[in-house]
């Protein structure tokens, strides 16, 4: 077997050969090395159970591959092994490229002296899996070395920058302990607050974890056809239909951006209309989301694949581009989701989709302002519009009535690509929602107190509440293989985030009005005030953190119940998201706050205290920020 005929490296080449001499006859070889050939042949994949049940990995035992090692007679170098993934078409074709054919990844436990190229050349003259064997080829393999990112020079950066003088050396004035105390010690609502908002948010939030851990648990699990036992209980509904927890803070977000302008338009109009007003308003809403968002867009940059390495679940087909890298500066810009390839965090479209939408409320705000009945109109005309685009573009496409994991609603990733970027990340398609919490914060700001019979109060509780569960139960048959017309597709899908906004509104307004009853008891405690105010942070790393949870498993995953994800993953999940949204709070998001607000707040209006105040997150910070818009995303 020479090795200027195949290719191969001199190191693999004379590796493999040692390991097939050994192979083909135990007998003939000393005790030691039988042994090493064993342990290889035991930590190599076999044919797991749940083939037919969707199985897409066959996992070999990674911890005892890497701590095989022979030392070859006369010769210094060690022979060691080291864990790969080698992949085949399970159509049978050569290629691994088209995303919608089933790929089948088969683990090795190969000589570490071997890469990538060596071990596909040396699979493909193995007589089982040769092109005239009649059985499927390898059309791809990949090892850790592929994979994995070393440490950069800015990753070491990123790390000094956390753990030596991040908070010190950036934000003398501004202590650690008493930011975390003051955003956990912040817990009273003041009079002229909404109320149920920070309660919105806290479920939202949870909407949003639980149903990307469902999602990552299908993505990952060698038995993933089992789930559909899920959608024989009705509140599977819930998680199939968690984009509504998107269109909750995209509501939350315009109800409190055109709240608190509103508010400082009675205040002084004349400043806040004025061109330095609208160059503030820019200015704080980029400051505000932009730090934490930063700080996270870095660290999974430069850090993130560092510390991931050797981890089984990230093998791919071919060694990946880093995306993050590449297009860093249009992740920093927020002009990333037009193009998904272009995307670093799989969760960030929400925040370029947020601020493409904050970028032109005036249009809607200014009219508000200055005559009311035609801002009602041009946000009507807007409202018309996006409804219009939207159904315009499932009648084109031909598009689901929504995205789903199974059933009709289920689409190829080739197909889900160009529906996002249509449907799901468009920001002419989202607005519908945010336009209608724009409208709501006028009402609320505009009209002090206002009067509801307690019939219609009764009667708009059951409407709104008739409308929310539609949303959320009524594609129940679809999502089980029933088809819908088209009319009916385009209906929902351009409808349904109307109807959600609907009841939400009703929500909000009664609420607001003193007209909650025992609702608004319950959404306005003290303790979503705190969990609220971590909100946004949580959402910016709640998605690393699933995906690390997920990488820890080195061994194949099978899904047994919801029960199994709730406990071995939602609830950690939700743990360690809670810790590190309250330190990104702390260290970035807080004292990044207060900067600003000394840097441009104007000095006359600062006055010293030595009364101790809590904050008032939601108004105080909204100020601040135009809104204190806190957004997640699913």
């Amino acid at each position: 077997m020479p090795n200027k005929d195949f290719n191969i490296s001199t190191e693999c080449l004379e590796d493999l050969k040692i390991v097939g001499t050994a192979a083909a006859n135990k007998s003939a070889v000393s005790s030691d090395l039988a042994t090493f050939v064993s342990e290889m042949m035991d930590a190599i994949a076999k044919e797991p159970p749940g083939v037919r049940r969707g199985a897409r990995n066959f996992f070999g035992f990674k911890q005892e591959c890497d701590v095989i090692k022979y030392t070859v007679p006369n010769r210094k170098r060690i022979l060691q092994t080291s864990y790969s993934r080698a992949y085949m078409n399970a159509y049978g074709k050569p290629n691994c490229t088209n995303t919608n054919d089933p790929i089948i990844g088969f683990d090795l436990c190969m000589p570490s002296s071997c890469n990538s190229n060596d071990l596909k050349i040396a699979l493909a003259l193995i007589p089982i899996v040769a092109p005239d064997s009649g059985l499927p080829q390898f059309c791809s393999v990949t090892t850790f070395k592929d994979i994995n990112e070393p440490m950069t020079t800015m990753s070491w950066i990123m790390i000094i920058r956390k753990f030596s003088a991040f908070g010190v050396k950036l934000f003398l004035a501004f202590s650690f302990y008493t930011n975390v105390s003051e955003i956990l010690t912040a817990t009273k609502f003041k009079k002229g607050q909404i109320g149920p908002i920070n309660c919105l948010r806290v479920f939202s939030m949870l909407w949003v974890i639980i149903s990307h851990t469902v999602a990552n648990c299908i993505g990952y699990t060698n038995n993933a056809l089992d789930y559909i036992g899920i959608l024989d209980y009705p509140l599977s509904e819930i998680i199939e239909n968690a984009w509504f927890s998107v269109d909750t803070f995209f509501f939350i977000g315009g109800v409190l951006l055109s709240f608190m302008w509103f508010k400082n338009y009675e205040k002084d109009k004349r400043i806040l209309i004025s061109p330095s007003g609208w160059i503030l308003f820019y200015v704080h809403r980029f400051i505000r989301l932009s730090a934490p968002y930063y700080v996270l867009l870095l660290s999974y940059t430069y850090l993130f694949g560092p510390i991931t390495q050797n981890m089984p679940l990230f093998f791919t087909r071919e060694p990946e581009e880093n995306i993050c890298k590449k297009y860093l500066w249009k992740n920093l810009l927020y002009i990333f989701n037009f193009n998904l390839d272009e995307e670093c965090l799989a969760h960030a479209w929400y925040l370029a989709t947020d601020l493409q939408m904050y970028i032109f409320t005036p249009l809607i705000l200014i009219p508000l302002a200055m005559n009311p009945i035609f801002g009602w109109i041009i946000a009507c005309l807007l409202l018309f519009l996006s409804t219009a685009a939207n159904i315009v573009t499932v009648y084109v496409k031909d598009y689901p009535a929504t995205q789903g994991f199974f059933g009709p609603a289920k689409m190829p990733y080739k197909d889900i690509i160009v529906y996002d970027r249509l449907i799901y990340y468009a920001a002419w398609i989202r607005c519908q929602i945010y336009i209608m919490g724009l409208l709501v914060g006028w009402v609320l700001q505009k009209y002090k107190q206002i009067r509801i019979n307690s019939l219609l109060n009764l009667a708009c509780w059951a409407l709104g509440a008739a409308f929310m569960l539609t949303d959320i139960f009524g594609l129940f048959h679809y999502f089980r293989g029933h088809q819908l017309p088209i009319f009916w597709r385009a209906a929902y899908s351009s409808l349904s985030r109307l109807a959600w906004g609907l009841g939400l509104t009703w929500l909000i307004v009664s609420c607001y009005y003193g007209y909650g009853g025992p609702i608004n008891q319950f959404m306005s405690w003290n303790i979503w005030v705190p969990l609220g105010r971590l909100s946004y942070c949580a959402y910016l790393v709640h998605y690393p953190i699933i995906t690390y949870v997920f990488a820890l498993e080195k061994n194949p995953m099978f899904f047994s119940s919801i029960w199994q994800i709730l406990l071995n993953y939602f609830i950690p999940v939700v743990a360690i998201t809670g810790v590190f949204a309250l330190l990104l709070s702390a260290m970035v998001e807080v004292p990044v706050g207060k900067l600003e607000m000394l840097l441009l707040k104007p000095k006359a209006q600062i006055k010293p205290t030595n009364k101790k105040t809590e904050p008032s997150w939601e108004i105080q910070n909204g100020l601040v920020k135009n809104s204190d818009t806190h957004f997640q995303s699913s």
